[in-house]
């Protein structure tokens, strides 16, 4: 549930590089608030500049104009530590040694809390511990970071995160290399924490497709500018579509996916309901077949019984029935229709 209190805020912030005289403005003019409670996903093309706001965010880079707020206070007047106190960052799991043990790595987000030579006390141990339960790695507490898979080695690097016990989470491409069941899991579990924990977790990410179902408010960047607002809310005034604006991709409201723009070969009728006539539906499109309901077309019905899919083709005073969709397909081209 997204909150009402603002933790972050930027004021007519311009993000990029110095390079010596040369200055190179990525974004430039950012206002945006983020509320307390949110998942916020920051998308866009590549070289958009979702690494360097993030990293201007962390306080990992000057930013170029315009200011930065956290908590009602410029990140300029926060010291090192009691920043690391306010805001954490994720990058690749790349950044770990194989050889570290994973109660390792999650014990050095409490580095803000400790002393200088960084002895650990009962708190700090019940953090950790407690990270590692949220994060569900809390039995793999002994292994080698080698030993791990990608997805796993994600969920150290949040629950070191969460041991640094911040406000503030930003994470760079935290799904990026993960297989679809760890996409889904790794959000769902950041939007459980920003939920349940009042915290704001902003992450990058190219996975429109996930996105637009976990996140709470989208950031999006689009010619240098970012837009914000519900992922629903830019879906309705096609603004993701914009995205694509030179693309044969577009994305679909009514079917909630991206799809390609295919030139159809020709025209048939399909009849049928639910998941059957969607997928046949897909696969017909996908094929270059458009799918009507005109008169003098080939028709196609889709029947099940006793768990056994039929489709059956009306065309010409001749029917067909096909078991395998292949076939169907197969039949349809053998017609010779354009």
């Amino acid at each position: 549930m997204v909150g009402n209190e603002i933790h972050i805020k930027l004021k007519k912030l311009s993000v990029g590089y110095n390079a010596g005289r040369n200055k190179r403005t990525i974004i430039p003019c950012i206002n945006l608030e983020a509320p307390r409670g949110s998942l916020i996903a920051l998308v866009g093309a590549n070289g958009t500049g979702k690494s360097t706001l993030l990293k201007t965010l962390a306080g990992l880079q000057p930013p170029l104009q315009g200011d930065i707020e956290i908590q009602g206070r410029p990140l300029h007047d926060y010291g090192r530590p009691e920043l690391a106190r306010k805001l954490s960052f994720v990058g690749t799991h790349y950044d770990m040694h194989s050889m570290m043990r994973v109660h390792q790595v999650v014990s050095y987000g409490r580095y803000p809390y400790t002393n200088i030579v960084g002895k650990l006390h009962e708190t700090d141990r019940e953090q950790i511990r407690k990270a590692m339960h949220d994060t569900g790695i809390f039995h793999l507490r002994d292994a080698f970071v080698g030993e791990i898979s990608d997805g796993e080695k994600q969920r150290v690097l949040i629950a070191r995160s969460l041991a640094q016990d911040t406000d503030i989470i930003l994470l760079d491409e935290p799904t990026a290399f993960l297989d679809v069941r760890n996409k889904f899991e790794v959000l769902h579990l950041l939007g459980k924490l920003a939920h349940e924990r009042q915290k704001i977790i902003l992450f990058s990410s190219h996975d429109l497709q996930i996105v637009l179902g976990t996140a709470d408010l989208l950031w999006f960047i689009d010619q240098k500018k970012i837009i914000q607002g519900l992922p629903e809310e830019l879906v309705l005034k096609n603004t993701i579509n914009e995205l694509f604006r030179h693309s044969e991709v577009f994305f679909d409201p009514e079917e909630n996916e991206f799809r390609i723009q295919r030139q159809h070969k020709f025209t048939v009728n399909l009849k049928g309901t639910g998941a059957l006539f969607k997928w046949t539906q897909r696969a017909l499109d996908r094929l270059h077949i458009k799918t009507g309901s005109r008169e003098g077309l080939p028709e196609i019905t889709i029947e099940e019984q006793n768990g056994e899919i039929a489709w059956i083709v009306s065309y010409k005073e001749k029917t067909q029935r096909f078991q395998a969709l292949e076939d169907l397909i197969k039949y349809l081209y053998s017609l010779g229709l354009k």
